[in-house]
């Protein structure tokens, strides 16, 4: 048993590693089959991920299609099945910035994951929230404010997974 993002990294795609492959995986393209059907274009919508790099990926899936279809079939491998996520934060998308007090950074942001939200690196029009503890005025912070994304603590975060 493989994670897919794992699997498909492993393969020679140019440009395309485990990371990469997990963003896509993440935005819903969490089979083998999804991420084969995908066009350049689904995804170059997901983030991380431009026309080149979209393109690099659904050219090499399809070239090396039939040497994963082997590895798959002849080796007995299974790609996991991604784990159900909660819907709590589905259709949102979070930002972290500043220290959290409870937790780490990569541990808020698996949170995001896991109660199907989205985690991004950077404030941006299509952001739900940035999740700060501090009212210092930042770049994140000042450009959160002039999009009008709600702007949280971590103890507000928190509440809304609970």
């Amino acid at each position: 048993s493989i994670p897919l993002a794992k699997f498909i990294g492993g393969f020679a795609i140019e440009n395309i590693g485990e990371d990469m492959v997990q963003k896509v995986v993440d935005a819903g393209f969490d089979t083998f089959e999804k991420i084969k059907k995908a066009s350049s274009f689904q995804i170059s919508q997901v983030e991380g991920f431009a026309d080149i790099s979209a393109h690099q990926l659904t050219e090499g899936v399809s070239r090396l299609y039939p040497q994963m279809k082997a590895v798959l079939d002849i080796n007995k491998i299974i790609i996991e099945v991604k784990k159900e996520m909660g819907e709590k934060l589905k259709d949102m998308t979070f930002c972290f910035t500043g220290k959290l007090e409870t937790m780490k950074r990569a541990e808020a942001e698996q949170m995001v994951k896991d109660n199907g939200g989205q985690s991004r690196s950077g404030v941006s029009k299509n952001l739900t929230y940035l999740v700060t503890n501090s009212t210092e005025p930042t770049a994140k912070y000042n450009k959160a404010q002039e999009q009008d994304t709600k702007i949280i603590t971590e103890e507000e975060f928190l509440k809304m997974i609970e």
